[in-house]
């Protein structure tokens, strides 16, 4: 496993914190699902550069990876937990 794959993975749990205070509770389930997947589009960028990785194929995957890490902590883990899309403005 690269350095980039162990990054965005670890990136990929951590971004439902940040996610929450994107997405809003009264949009529909599809436009929280853009907008969590606009945010690990966006943060596979600083990831995959940190890593050392800076090509097109690796940012593709990093977005997937902390997409799907996303996900499924957020349904395994932060939701339970008390982690939902905030209602601030």
């Amino acid at each position: 496993m690269s350095n980039a794959v162990m990054w965005s993975a670890i990136v990929g749990f951590l971004s439902p914190v940040v996610i929450q205070f994107l997405a809003k509770s009264g949009w529909t389930r599809a436009r929280q699902a853009l907008v969590a997947f606009a945010f690990c589009a966006l943060i596979s960028i600083p990831t995959v550069y940190f890593a050392g990785n800076f090509e097109a194929d690796d940012l593709v995957k990093s977005a997937l990876i902390i997409f799907t890490v996303a996900i499924s902590s957020y349904k395994g883990f932060w939701q339970p937990v008390g982690v939902t899309p905030s209602t601030h403005a």
